[in-house]
């Protein structure tokens, strides 16, 4: 067991646990660590993408702990996979790495030496379901690191600091600036009370040697190309490669109050529509989406994981027939565009096909494209109460993740791979649910008088179905 309050975290990180090629960003950060506990300062870390966040966050997590005895070290970000997946995992190899045995009982987010003596994480979800969840969690050495600070709410931080009473505390707020507003918003601009440490993509070493001196840190290609996509003027570009807050906010499409809002609203409508919506996957873990529904509400789900092209149709037709849908709609960029063909091509009487391109023109030209247009077409239609989602914990992750901005006058959704490089995974069954959104608003009705009734649990067509290519 190693304890030493004085062990410079650098040396430490370099000698113990055998990390040798860490960033000058990393180093700065490191080295914030003692004056930060002196003056019992927050670190406060904006971040431009892939900047070694999580890496060096589990560097600090060790070190405090193997460093001070007792301690307490609590780890947290907004979701179940930020916290066991990213943060455990990247402490997990920090300790398998480390060049002697550090001691302790590492379970899954949680590493146990003694009573008083322990990491732990958990999401902020979970405090947000349990008031108080940070209390009873004082030490004299007391270390707290919120990850994606920028999607953490005020009240979360609140919390947090109910734990950070003693004279000296180590707390460590780190994420993309994605956000102008809230606790870490405020934070970042606040130079006197915190110490702030921009990490900027263009100052890194992958950036600067134009190679991957640093494995996993985002590429020289990969900040051309959004300097090419995004523009210098964009506020992504000031958030996720400069590191900076964006002068224009970036903000959520789906906020956690819409998102509540929609888990129970119980829409009325005069007239009946019944849809289906189909996200096609494209890539080998990505899902296969099918949603129906009536009346702004998803009555049935298929979800499946990479199928090929006639059996995505298929089952959308099986959808179609399920539900008695009257329109169905199709994403027809990409590999979606060959189911397209399938449906359209069987004219299914009665039916509406409606073909979904991104980057179509859209309707109202203060959107950028269509997918802008559907996107906050479905959150005005959540903010109205005339739309429902199930009970998914993937859905609401996929819908609260996506933000859009401003740009040349225009409403613009970030794009997908965006979205799956923070996500760790295609926003599908989002994408699926904002077609269905928008088959509603464009499918005719069945007949005039309400028929809403609350179908209770989404059901599913299930695997085993049979072909529906003659319906």
């Amino acid at each position: 067991m190693l304890v030493d309050k004085g062990q410079d975290p650098v040396w430490w990180v370099n000698n113990v646990l055998n990390q040798n090629n860490l960033s000058p960003g990393e180093i700065q950060i490191l080295e914030a660590m003692k004056p930060a506990w002196d003056q019992n300062k927050p670190i406060v870390v904006p971040s431009g993408h892939a900047q070694g966040k999580d890496y060096i966050a589990s560097c600090i997590a060790l070190w405090f702990l193997y460093n001070h005895m007792p301690a307490k070290v609590i780890f947290t970000a907004p979701t179940d996979r930020q916290v066991k997946k990213i943060m455990w995992m990247e402490i997990k190899k920090r300790l398998s790495q480390a060049v002697v045995p550090l001691g302790g009982d590492p379970k899954v987010c949680n590493l146990h030496i003694d009573d008083d003596w322990f990491m732990l994480g958990f999401t902020t979800q979970e405090t947000g379901q349990s008031v108080g969840k940070f209390q009873g969690y004082h030490s004299p050495n007391m270390c707290v690191i919120a990850s994606e600070a920028q999607a953490i709410g005020d009240t979360i931080f609140e919390e947090i600091e109910g734990i950070l009473t003693n004279s000296h505390n180590l707390f460590i707020q780190i994420g993309n600036p994605l956000a102008t507003t809230g606790t870490f918003a405020r934070a970042i601009k606040n130079t006197t009370d915190n110490i702030v440490i921009q990490l900027n993509c263009l100052e890194s070493p992958n950036y600067l040697q134009r190679k991957a001196v640093v494995p996993g840190m985002a590429t020289y290609e990969w900040v051309e190309q959004k300097r090419k996509a995004w523009g210098e003027e964009s506020p992504l570009w000031a958030a996720r490669v400069l590191g900076e807050l964006p002068k224009a906010g970036i903000d959520a499409v789906f906020s956690e109050n819409i998102i509540q809002k929609m888990l129970y609203a119980k829409p009325r409508f005069a007239h009946t529509k019944r849809v289906v919506a189909q996200d096609v996957a494209r890539f080998g873990d990505d899902e296969t989406v099918t949603y129906g529904g009536v009346n702004g509400k998803v009555t049935e789900e298929d979800i499946l994981g990479k199928n090929d092209i006639p059996e995505a149709a298929n089952r959308c037709l099986l959808m179609k027939n399920l539900i008695n849908a009257n329109a169905i709609a199709i994403d027809e960029d990409g590999v979606g565009g060959g189911a397209y063909d399938i449906v359209r091509r069987m004219e299914i009487p009665n039916c509406k096909i409606i073909g979904i391109q991104s980057n179509a023109k859209p309707l109202d030209a203060h959107f950028k494209n269509r997918r802008a247009e559907m996107w906050m077409y479905a959150q005005d239609q959540g903010k109205k109460g005339l739309c429902t989602i199930p009970d998914d914990k993937y859905l609401r992750e996929e819908l609260t993740e996506v933000r859009y901005f401003f740009k040349n006058g225009k409403i613009q959704i970030e794009s997908k791979d965006d979205i799956r490089d923070r996500l760790g995974r295609s926003p599908d069954r989002a994408d699926a649910w904002i077609m269905l959104q928008w088959a509603f608003k464009n499918a005719e009705s069945i007949r005039a008088k309400d028929s809403y009734t609350d179908q209770g649990q989404v059901r599913g067509i299930g695997v085993a179905a049979t072909s529906a290519m003659t319906a």
